[in-house]
């Protein structure tokens, strides 16, 4: 019987098959221990079994033999994560090597994962992947997924790429229910200096039925598009005047504008910060403290050193930041106590102040 190639290349496919086939397989049983894993999470449920150890088990004999699998690479690092595996940091690096591969699977995978946590990862993951940076999959998890968490991470990886795609959908966002929702869209419209997205912020900063939290990212956002040059800033700026100048406003609306002119390096409401700096609501209070941070009036310290001990998880982290720029070595010991503050953003920014403030001891 003669052989040809045809049938020789045949002969090893079908000889292939069932190598295959366990290969799908070990993929597939990973998948259904991942899922099984969270449940026992969820329920905290006593068992004897160790699913997600098992499925990286699996994970890891299948990746020794398909080393460029993208959906196995990414379960793989879902899995170290879960588990708080150190390998989980050498699995990203893994698929920052193949952002193609990753590319063709993230959108299927981020809609079949289950926790909101591992989703908002997953996003964050993805935008530092992708250099190129495909918007469609993150602009559909923004609009459709139900997690607020989600949808800020897509917004914010959206927003750092500089995505205009987004910015009809990130103003729709300033309309929705959830105020948090709102609070991102803020957040992320900051990196698009744009007449008509300054007007949308100005009005959540003067709505005094919006979120405290959302008026005070809106004052945020504005400053840091402020910082830039761009059709419309001289009016920005005038707005932001004419409401801390106004008598009739509101001292929120007054003080929220104070605080942006501040940030953008501007005094003039610093008597009205002064004033507000001991006050009995403790909205005003901590946006008088911030202002005055901004200012750089040394004054402000006692009342700085007080939010950061004692704010809430915001003004903490304004405030930790605010003692950095004042640079006074005074502030010292505060932010040392604020080294073991329950956040991670204000441990940061505590310990940045204190480095800060040390290397401006040492250069005067």
């Amino acid at each position: 019987m003669r052989f040809t190639k045809k049938t020789i290349k045949l002969a090893f496919l079908l000889a292939a098959l069932p190598l295959l086939y366990a290969c799908d397989r070990d993929l597939r049983k990973a998948e259904e221990l991942y899922q099984r894993a969270q449940n026992i999470h969820h329920e905290e449920a006593a068992t004897i079994t160790d699913p997600l150890g098992e499925a990286i088990q699996l994970l890891e004999g299948y990746l020794s033999r398909h080393h460029d699998d993208p959906a196995g690479t990414l379960l793989l690092w879902r899995c170290y994560l879960q588990a708080g595996h150190p390998r989980a940091q050498a699995m990203a690096e893994n698929m920052r090597r193949m952002p193609e591969r990753v590319r063709s699977i993230f959108y299927r995978e981020v809609r079949r994962e289950r926790e909101d946590e591992m989703r908002a990862r997953m996003v964050y993951l993805f935008g530092e992947i992708d250099s190129t940076l495909d918007v469609k999959p993150l602009i559909k998890i923004l609009e459709r997924d139900q997690s607020i968490k989600v949808q800020r991470a897509a917004a914010e990886v959206l927003a750092q790429r500089g995505a205009s795609a987004a910015i009809p959908l990130l103003l729709q966002k300033l309309g929705a229910e959830q105020s948090a929702a709102r609070y991102y869209a803020c957040g992320a419209l900051a990196c698009f200096p744009q007449p008509q997205i300054v007007t949308a912020l100005l009005a959540r900063l003067e709505d005094s039925n919006e979120a405290q939290d959302v008026r005070h990212q809106a004052a945020h956002a504005l400053a840091l598009m402020g910082q830039h040059q761009f059709d419309g800033r001289g009016k920005l700026l005038q707005q932001l005047e004419r409401l801390l100048e106004n008598q009739a406003e509101p001292a929120d609306t007054r003080l929220l504008a104070a605080y942006s002119l501040a940030a953008l390096g501007q005094t003039r409401g610093h008597d009205l910060a002064m004033a507000n700096a001991k006050s009995d609501d403790a909205y005003l209070r901590g946006l008088a403290i911030i202002t005055l941070g901004y200012i750089g009036d040394n004054q402000a310290l006692p009342y700085l050193a007080d939010a950061l001990l004692y704010g809430n998880k915001a003004l903490r982290l304004q405030a930790a930041e605010a003692l950095g720029r004042l640079g006074d070595a005074k502030a010292l010991p505060t932010l040392y106590k604020a080294l073991d503050d329950p956040s991670d953003a204000v441990r940061d920014a505590a310990n940045q102040s204190i480095n800060r403030i040390k290397a401006l001891s040492k250069s005067g």
